[in-house]
């Protein structure tokens, strides 16, 4: 059974890389619903996001007619259940703590319909340690950008334990549709 098209991103977290991936995702076309537990991190999210909008504008990678429609794509919520309850994509890039990462996806896991893939941006964390808090680990690896996103535009994916194919080439599919090359990383993290 084939994964349906991703349309719907969610991203967990608006830290700095949270708010550069979901930028990247928007400009390509995405609508994001963007997810913090703080409303002051959303608020610095949105004036970060306008700023990387206007380096994008002045350097040409993005037309200044275009801004509004951008932003108009990312939804701000402090509602985990709302960001992610239509995600066809979860990309959680919240703080580098397992517990945190585990409780996050353990949460995403019961919100999430069955086919939605869940992703960490985690650096150094294994991805076999947080696929173990859902019932999805098929459906569960790692995509670690790099900053600055646009400027570096590749991002790395990491198996689990259990990673199907199938979600291996959507997000494969995914990164290519808002200008990333996929690298295979080798064995899990």
């Amino acid at each position: 059974m084939s994964n349906p098209p991703i349309k719907n991103v969610c991203v967990v977290g608006s830290g700095f890389m949270g708010s550069q991936i979901a930028l990247q995702c928007a400009v390509y076309g995405y609508h994001v619903s963007m997810h913090d537990v703080s409303q002051t991190s959303l608020r610095r999210c949105a004036a970060e996001q306008a700023s990387m909008l206007d380096e994008q504008i002045e350097a040409g990678v993005v037309s200044a007619d275009r801004r509004q429609t951008i932003q108009d794509r990312i939804q701000f919520t402090g509602s985990l259940s709302e960001a992610a309850i239509a995600a066809d994509l979860v990309i959680e890039a919240a703080r580098e703590d397992l517990d945190v990462k585990r409780e996050v996806f353990q949460a995403l896991d019961g919100i999430c319909a069955p086919h939605a893939i869940l992703v960490t941006n985690s650096s150094s964390l294994r991805v076999s340690r947080i696929e173990s808090a859902t019932n999805r680990p098929d459906k569960v690896l790692n995509t670690h950008f790099c900053q600055a996103v646009w400027k570096h535009p590749f991002v790395e994916l990491m198996r689990g334990t259990t990673t199907s194919e199938e979600t291996l080439q959507a997000v494969r599919e995914f990164a290519g549709s808002i200008g990333l090359v996929p690298i295979l990383g080798r064995g899990q993290v």
